[in-house]
């Protein structure tokens, strides 16, 4: 007896100290086997799509095939992107020249002249707060350096992300083909392995994957309505390049760290440093209850949780809590905790709460 539980003992703490490592192994690769994941779980219906229509071909190359076409998914708006910035890259040049010119004035302190309107601005806040002209520049100044730190942080942690994202793409590709094609025979290895009774099993595997489909579709599906939302509002102003603004602004959507803002931000204050007042406030405005309040804050979640059957305050802390504490991760991480939590409380609740006369 005593040598039966030294033996439990000595396998669970060589288990344990075993997947405490394989997790650490693979952690820097985290990011991109949750990627290939959630892509399995979202696209696996096409894979068995193709055998179906491919009976006689091999399980391999069906999942080549469905590889290759969600790798076509990804990669064509990369594509429409790079060539929308080549089509329009003569409107944005001379844009972002004159931008580059009014953040160096900033920078040596030369605010009323760069921007017009602002010299009125000094004076009004002279005559009712009694701000001098020195406190003025000083305020602007402080407040632009904070600004243009954050975004040269945000553009750093890009580049250096940049050169990882290749990789992190063929990774993504390399994992999703054994996913295709061994995924039915690891998922039933899971299955087996997880202690619970089989309608529990199936309960919670059905909860995480409509959380995983809901979750991804409806970021997509989100980010692409901000884009096409906020070309509407840069085509209303007249704004160039409004196509490829769009563009990136549904690309930014997809970002939780900076979102939208990194685009019609500074779309609305390179209205502002041209004078035109109302066009930039009716972006400010526009992006600020539209593209963030009305889309974001609003229509992510309900079609996020129309599949997930979770509240939309709830849903949204989960998604706000997921996103603050694993970044990118936490898009999937904290919907899915939320989302199986009740699950696994029924379970405890009929496993361990309620006595056996008390079921019907």
């Amino acid at each position: 007896m005593i040598r039966n539980r030294i033996y439990d003992l000595f396998f669970l703490a060589l288990l344990f100290v075993v997947l405490v490592g394989v997790s650490r192994l693979l952690a820097p690769f985290s990011g991109a086997l949750l990627s290939a994941l959630v892509c399995a779980i979202m696209f696996f219906p096409l894979y068995e799509a193709l055998l179906r229509l491919f009976p006689r071909q091999s399980r391999s190359a069906m999942a080549l095939l469905a590889d290759s076409l969600v790798l076509i998914v990804f990669v064509t708006p990369m594509i429409l992107l790079a060539w929308a910035i080549v089509l329009e890259s003569s409107y944005l040049g001379p844009a972002m020249k004159q931008w580059n010119m009014t953040l160096d004035q900033w920078r040596l302190g030369i605010v009323t002249d760069s921007v017009p309107g602002m010299g009125f601005l000094q004076r009004l806040l002279g005559t009712v707060v009694g701000m001098t002209p020195l406190q003025f520049q000083a305020n602007v100044i402080e407040r632009v350096s904070k600004s243009l730190e954050a975004i040269s942080g945000w553009g750093t942690y890009a580049a250096d992300r940049a050169v990882f994202f290749f990789f992190d793409l063929l990774l993504i590709f390399f994992v999703l083909f054994f996913l295709f094609r061994d995924g039915k025979r690891w998922f039933r290895y899971i299955h087996d392995l997880t202690p619970l009774n089989r309608s529990d099993k199936e309960h919670l595997m059905t909860r995480i994957q409509d959380t995983v489909i809901g979750v991804s579709r409806g970021w997509l599906f989100t980010g692409v309505v901000q884009g096409l939302v906020a070309m509407l509002a840069y085509v209303a102003v007249g704004v160039e390049g409004a196509v490829l603004l769009g563009a990136l602004t549904a690309f930014m959507g997809l970002l939780p760290a900076v979102g939208t803002l990194g685009i019609w931000v500074p779309v609305a204050i390179s209205l502002l440093t041209k004078g035109l007042y109302w066009r930039s406030a009716f972006i400010l405005v526009w992006g600020t209850l539209v593209v963030v309040g009305l889309i974001d804050s609003m229509a992510r979640p309900y079609l996020i949780g129309k599949r997930v059957e979770l509240p939309l305050f709830v849903l949204f802390f989960a998604l706000l809590g997921g996103v603050a504490v694993w970044g990118a991760k936490g898009i999937i991480i904290g919907p899915l905790l939320v989302a199986i939590t009740p699950v696994l409380l029924d379970i405890y609740r009929d496993r361990y709460l309620r006595h056996p006369l008390d079921k019907p």
